[in-house]
């Protein structure tokens, strides 16, 4: 095995070891499960643990349909809820996390000792393709191709697609390199409706899922997937008031900006 493929190998087998060949699942005992102080939690976890075994994404599903409902009522107003307001929400805070899950999987790598020295960052990185830069403003960003298929699965869940969106993400894609540092790689097409960038949004938000993961997500990959399936929902409830195309749009503007953001 080369140096790239045990890269790799370590960074799924933290991230999303499903992926890997030969993968077979097992069930955490009860005791080996995150603890809850109401016991009924505890009960619905291990249920939930034990149903991976017929579909490794369960958990994924419903926490993204749990994260849809908490949206829903977290936004709701006398007028009901805003519905790209709860989009640019699920693309960013969903982005975040896509991007937090892929650097999880990273430290995977440079903590297995298998890189070594100050190159070990650059040695994972381009086995990976991942990139990680750091502008004259201080602010960090990841680009490459893992993060693009990532963000890719999350856009074709919510879309019910299977057909990748090159032409949506790809201009998109080069707006954000060109203008990452500065103030307008925020700037979204639809900032007069939401009011809100989409780094505003991810920490408003994004830190008030952690009980629904605890919950139900084992793996990094899942709360990506959790938030793409509570973006299909959404999707599916703002085909009824917006034209799809604009409502998958928002979640590309707002969660593709999240995903390539470090901090």
């Amino acid at each position: 095995m080369t140096l790239a493929e045990q890269i790799n190998e370590i960074f799924t087998q933290a991230y999303a070891p499903y992926e890997l060949p030969g993968f077979k699942y097992e069930p955490r005992s009860e005791s080996e499960m995150p603890q809850f102080e109401d016991k009924r939690l505890g009960i619905l976890a291990y249920q939930v643990e034990l149903r991976r075994r017929e579909d490794i994404h369960a958990g994924a599903t419903l926490a993204g349909r749990e994260i849809y409902a908490n949206l829903i009522e977290m936004l709701k107003t006398e007028k009901g809820v805003h519905i790209e307001s709860l989009l640019a929400v699920i693309g960013s805070v969903g982005g975040f996390w896509s991007m937090r899950a892929i650097m999880q999987g990273l430290n995977a790598v440079l903590e297995s000792g298998v890189v070594k020295g100050d190159t070990a960052l650059a040695v994972a990185g381009e086995a990976l393709s991942i990139y990680l830069c750091t502008t004259n403003s201080g602010e960090g960003y990841m680009f490459g191709d893992k993060i693009a298929r990532e963000f890719c699965s999350f856009y074709m869940t919510a879309a019910k697609s299977s057909e990748a969106p090159f032409d949506v993400l790809q201009p998109l894609s080069a707006r954000a390199s060109s203008t990452c540092g500065s103030p307008e790689y925020w700037a979204t097409p639809f900032d007069d409706k939401v009011g809100k960038s989409p780094r505003e949004i991810s920490e408003i938000f994004r830190e008030r899922f952690y009980n629904i993961f605890e919950l139900y997500c084992r793996y990094p990959q899942d709360r990506m997937l959790a938030f793409a399936i509570a973006a299909q929902l959404a999707v599916e409830q703002a085909a009824k008031i917006i034209e799809k195309e604009t409502a998958l749009s928002l979640l590309a503007e707002y969660g593709w900006r999240t995903s390539h953001f470090v901090g």
